[in-house]
This record gives C-alpha cells, structure tokens and sequence, in this order.
C-alpha cells in the first residue's frame, strides 16, 4: 500500500499523539502502584503500633509480602505501557525517515538563507541513537531499560527492598514479642 504524503503526516500526527498517551498512562499506572503500595506500607506501619501481642504482629507480615509482590506486578505492568512507547517511537522513527526529515531540507530559494544549512529537520541525537542499531528490534531491546522507566523500575525495586526489610523487622519483632523481651502496647 503506497500513501500520499497526506496520509503519512496523518499517520505521523497520530504517532505523535500516541506517544503521549502512552508516557501519561505510564505516569499515571506509576502512581497508582505508589499509591496502592504506600497505603498497604502505611497501614502496616500503623498496625505495629496498635499490636498488643505477638501474633498481631506476626500478622502484619502479610502486609510487607503484599508491598513486595505488588511492586513486582507494578514493575511489569509499567513496563507494558513503555514497551508500547518504544515501538510507537520506533514508527514515527521510519515514518520521519520517508517524510524526508532526515535529510537535510532543499533550498527554498537561492536568496534565503535558512538556518544550519546542510542538516535535517530532526535533533541529531536522534538521528546518530537510531543509526547505531541495525533493526528497530535491537533499538528497542537497548532502550527497554534506560531512560525514565529505569528509574521507575528502580523505584519499585526500592519498595521492594523497603517491603524486605520490614517483613524481617516485623519477624524479628514477632519474635522477641512471643520470647518476652520486648512488651507490645497493650491498647
């Protein structure tokens, strides 16, 4: 299927379109697992304080296997969302390329002097990170865990250790409850 120039900056529009809908819906599925994950964290928290005896607490330790597994789905599930932003990236990549943004533009005319002659349209960054790859597939298998989704993976790997370390606190504190050598609020 051969498409008019038209269409293809329709196509483009749309890609363009598409690539911030999905880095919103990836902002907004992060903070909707932070919100989830703080909540369960926050109320974990709170249930040490009111514990009155050792199996209270032992009892709270679900809400740290929660935090964990939730920031593993949430790591999974934000990255569906950036996956589908590389590939639309790796569209409007070609769909520049046939629209002739990767030249340089001809002359408009011989009297007007256009700005940095002899470059193209796009950013040159652009340009050189897409040259550097032989498919879009090894583009996209490079770029799947940089940029803003490495510090968003990073952040659900933190809650994790976070989520970590509170479950062996709270077995500890179980623990030492159930010994005697520590006295729990007695609300």
């Amino acid at each position: 299927m051969k498409l008019t120039q038209d269409e293809l900056l329709d196509v483009y529009k749309t890609t363009v379109q598409e690539m911030h809908n999905f880095l919103r819906g990836h902002q907004t599925r992060v903070n909707f697992f932070m919100g989830i994950l703080s909540v369960v964290f926050a109320g974990t928290v709170a249930g040490v304080f009111k514990a009155s005896s050792w199996y209270h607490v032992a009892f709270l330790t679900i809400g740290p296997v929660i935090i964990i597994a939730l920031a593993q789905i949430a790591i999974n599930g934000v990255f569906r969302l950036y996956q589908q932003f590389l590939e639309i990236v790796t569209v409007r990549a070609k769909l520049e390329q046939v629209l002739g943004l990767t030249e340089p533009p001809e002359k408009l005319s011989a009297t007007m002097d256009t700005y940095w002659q002899g470059e193209p349209i796009l950013a040159a960054r652009h340009l050189k990170s897409r040259c550097e790859y032989p498919s879009s597939e090894k583009w996209l298998d490079h770029h799947r865990n940089l940029g803003y989704h490495r510090w968003t993976r990073q952040l659900f790997r933190g809650t994790q250790l976070v989520g970590c370390l509170l479950l062996l606190g709270l077995i500890a504190l179980a623990y030492l409850a159930y010994t005697g050598k520590v006295v729990l609020s007695s609300s």
